[in-house]
This record gives C-alpha cells, sequence and structure tokens, in this order.
C-alpha cells in the first residue's frame, strides 16, 4: 500500500498506489470533502495538499456573481472546517495524508500578510478557531515550516 515517508523536508511516496495532488482548497469545505471522497475510495492512495488551504471569500452571492465564471460555484469561507476535516483526516489516514506550507498558511507563523478577501486573512481566520485550535494551529505550521512534516496530530 502507497504510504508517505520522509527524511527532514525530502518526502516520497513508497509503495503502489495513487498519488493526488490538490492545492488552493482556500476555505471551500465543499470541495475539502470532495477531494476526501475521492481519496477514500482509492484504498491505495496518498493525499498531498500543496498549501492554500485556508482563507476564503466572504462574499454574499451577489458580490459573487459578477466574478462567477473566473471564482466558480459560489462558497462562503469555511476554514475553521477544513481545518477540523483535515486534522481528522490526518488522525485516521496518518501515513497516507500530508500537507505542504502555503503562503496563506506561512501568514499565521511569522509570514506576510495576505489580504485576498479581508485585510488580514490569518485573523479572520483564526477569530473562527477556539484558544486550543489557535494554539494546535499554529504548532503544526510551525513543524511543517521547519520541515518535519508531521501530521496533524
Amino acid at each position: 500500500m502507497a504510504h508517505f515517508e520522509h527524511q527532514g523536508r525530502v518526502a516520497w511516496v513508497k509503495g503502489s498506489g495513487t498519488l493526488l495532488v490538490v492545492s488552493d482548497i482556500h476555505g471551500n469545505l465543499a470541495d475539502f470533502l470532495k477531494v476526501v471522497e475521492i481519496f477514500e475510495k482509492e484504498k491505495d492512495a496518498c493525499l498531498l495538499f500543496l498549501g492554500d488551504l485556508f482563507h476564503g471569500p466572504y462574499l454574499t452571492k451577489e458580490q459573487w456573481a459578477p466574478y462567477a465564471e473566473m471564482l466558480g460555484d459560489y462558497y462562503y469561507d469555511q476554514s475553521a472546517g477544513v481545518y477540523r476535516a483535515l486534522k481528522a483526516l490526518t488522525l485516521k489516514y496518518p501515513q497516507r495524508v500530508m500537507a505542504i506550507l502555503g503562503n496563506h498558511e506561512h501568514a499565521h507563523v511569522g509570514g506576510p500578510k495576505v489580504a485576498k478577501f479581508t485585510p488580514d486573512e490569518a485573523d479572520s481566520f483564526e477569530n473562527q478557531l477556539t484558544f486550543d485550535e489557535k494554539i494546535e494551529l499554529y504548532h503544526w505550521l510551525q513543524r511543517l515550516m521547519v520541515g518535519s512534516l508531521e501530521r496533524l496530530n
């Protein structure tokens, strides 16, 4: 069965199976759950997130409408839900799910502020989390930043 192995900042898939690679979820919980559904149907798959899991739009449907062709189906930011679902997924499949730090995640651990949908995306997202979740998120992102590639647990 395929699974991730790593040494420092280098990771690889060992064993046969499918590698699913996903990027730029940006707080879209419905898309995240679709990816999980596809992953769970593949018994020998590994799932790699390339960053930018968090920080989605805070737009109404009316504000979204002019950009629908470019942005796709309407959704409202659910970064907290994506974070909680990712945590559950990495606990369920610790050797088969991995994430890489993107610029939106980096903003939570000292990276430059990102301001795509709000003036401070990290602050907007963290306001949706409990105190314990904020601490847990920070520690998980710190581990990703230094290259340990540990699972979210």
